[in-house]
């Protein structure tokens, strides 16, 4: 009797064994699946790591096109950006940018330069460049400094943008940048950015990036707010003597719910505008083109701090001429003083106040 008794005791212990390994190998599938679940959520799928590689030479271009600040692309002695195209690019900044870049050039600008662009464009990694036309004001990027005919090149400002060839086989994601916005991704199904959006587009529609990182994020939008209805009297004068009242004129801007205009320029046939404007921190910040039937063209950007003073920046930049900067800021609000328009001369002479 006592021999057996330690049979009786390894039976019981296999029994109460298998228990224990049943539950040790769920614990060890579920492990396993965990593992395998989260490996597919994190890992990046071959879209993405092509997407990756994409916005990695995107920005290694935006970055390229910086130093040509530096010099003077149209030979005035300016400083300019190059904002015609890619393809151009190449061609005159020969070793900045590989010329498989060039020939992804969705739009080549063929009688800048004396470098032949293929018939269609070669896309790279899957993707087509191309210059992005007009600025966040609707304003053209492409400006004439010299007069010589050849708008190839602006003094402040450029954007570019990257998208794929081949829509959600060589990726999804839009690509564009700039010097003074930064770089942005959207999935616009696979078309090109034309127009550089706005602020609140920016903020509502588009995902923000940094340089050098596939890292991405929203951002606050503004809040959009009315401008309020009214008549403004302001002081404009040269920029760079806003704090004189040497060399200024009085103007009158009127705000409707969604027009501005300027009194003085419509007496140069400016018709009245439509402006954008949103709320950033304690101010509204505002920004209207207005253009004449010769193609000048009058940019405002303003902020109003408070309900009664308003100020900013004009660049008037006549169709064959130099771009104009002057400063402006209201002098007070409510019925402005009847005032001749031919007293004011943005474009030239000026009244002395």
């Amino acid at each position: 009797m006592v021999s057996e008794l330690p049979e009786k005791n390894t039976q019981a212990e296999q029994t109460s064994a298998k228990p224990r390994r049943k539950r040790l190998w769920v614990l060890l599938s579920l492990l396993i699946i965990t593992t395998l679940i989260v490996i597919l959520l994190f890992t990046p799928t071959a879209l993405e790591r092509n997407e990756a590689a994409v916005l990695k030479q995107f920005q290694a271009f935006i970055s390229s096109v910086l130093p040509f600040r530096c010099t003077s692309s149209s030979g005035t002695g300016q400083l300019d950006f190059w904002t015609a195209d890619v393809a151009g690019y190449y061609a005159i900044r020969n070793g900045y940018i590989d010329i498989e870049l060039a020939q992804a050039d969705f739009a080549p600008l063929r009688e800048a330069y004396s470098w032949v662009p293929p018939e269609k464009p070669i896309p790279k990694q899957g993707y087509y460049y191309m210059a992005i036309t007009l600025d966040e004001n609707g304003v053209p990027y492409r400006q004439d400094y010299d007069n010589d005919g050849k708008d190839y090149t602006n003094l402040n400002k450029f954007g570019f943008c990257a998208f794929p060839a081949d829509y959600g086989k060589d990726g999804k994601m839009t690509f564009i940048g700039s010097y003074h916005l930064g770089f942005w991704r959207k999935d616009t199904g696979g078309k090109p950015v034309t127009r550089w959006p706005d602020e609140y587009s920016l903020a509502t529609e588009w995902e923000c990036g940094s340089y050098n990182e596939n890292k991405w994020r929203k951002i606050t939008p503004p809040v959009r707010e009315s401008y309020p209805d009214g008549v403004w009297v302001i002081k404009v004068c040269v920029a760079a003597h806003h704090w004189t009242t040497e060399n200024s004129y009085k103007d009158q801007l009127t705000f409707t719910e969604t027009k501005m205009s300027s009194k003085v320029f419509a007496s140069q046939g400016y018709a009245p505008t439509d402006y954008s404007n949103v709320k950033y921190r304690n101010e509204t910040k505002w920004e209207a083109v207005q253009k004449n039937k010769n193609g000048d063209t009058s940019t405002w950007r303003g902020r109003a701090s408070g309900s009664n003073y308003i100020y900013g920046t004009l660049i008037i930049k006549p169709a064959n001429g130099n771009e104009d900067e002057f400063f402006f800021e209201s002098i007070k609000t409510g019925p402005p003083i009847p005032k001749k328009a031919s007293e004011a001369n943005p474009n030239g002479g000026t009244e002395k106040k």
